[in-house]
């Protein structure tokens, strides 16, 4: 018997002329995300959650006032941005950088062909537990925040403390 996966494609069409989701402030699916290739910096004025995975296609980058959240992984040709955390049951992916206001949590890794910032919170000083960069393994320049890595085999999400 097969599951049928619900998914949401967001594409040029569902985009404004600043390249923010139109449909709504935030996302909140149950299912998986993914957004088209090609389409640059795609923006959320609020937050992008994703039960499954959020899948960025190639020349793709996902920004988000608020925080990303997926219960799989999060994975973008571009960049990954939020104005609070990202976190991901699985890894993070980004092909440029990934920068967060607050922590960035996944469980197994966290990569990039560049630079990884978390904690550049600017309506307040963070914590320092929220400067969080935790996961198995992490690959990438670490400019700010502070790396916690994970022990082999860890089979909880990287939650938050």
């Amino acid at each position: 018997m097969e599951i049928a996966m619900e998914k949401l494609l967001i594409t040029k069409e569902q985009l404004d002329a600043q390249g923010y989701y139109a449909a709504s402030h935030s996302i909140e699916f149950a299912g998986q995300v993914e957004i088209a290739p090609a389409l640059g910096c795609v923006k959320f004025r609020g937050s992008l959650i994703g039960s499954m995975s959020i899948f960025a296609g190639a020349g793709s980058g996902i920004k988000a006032g608020w925080r990303i959240e997926a219960g799989d992984g999060i994975e973008a040709g571009g960049g990954i941005e939020a104005g609070d955390g990202i976190e991901a049951g699985d890894g993070i992916k980004a092909g440029w950088g990934i920068k967060a206001g607050l922590q960035i949590l996944a469980k197994t890794i966290i990569s990039t062909k560049l630079r990884i910032f978390a904690g550049l919170c600017l309506r307040r000083v963070p914590k320092l537990e929220e400067t969080t960069i935790r996961a198995q393994r992490v690959e990438g320049t670490v400019c700010y925040g502070k790396v916690e890595l994970l022990p082999a085999g860890t089979q909880k999400a990287a939650a938050r403390k």
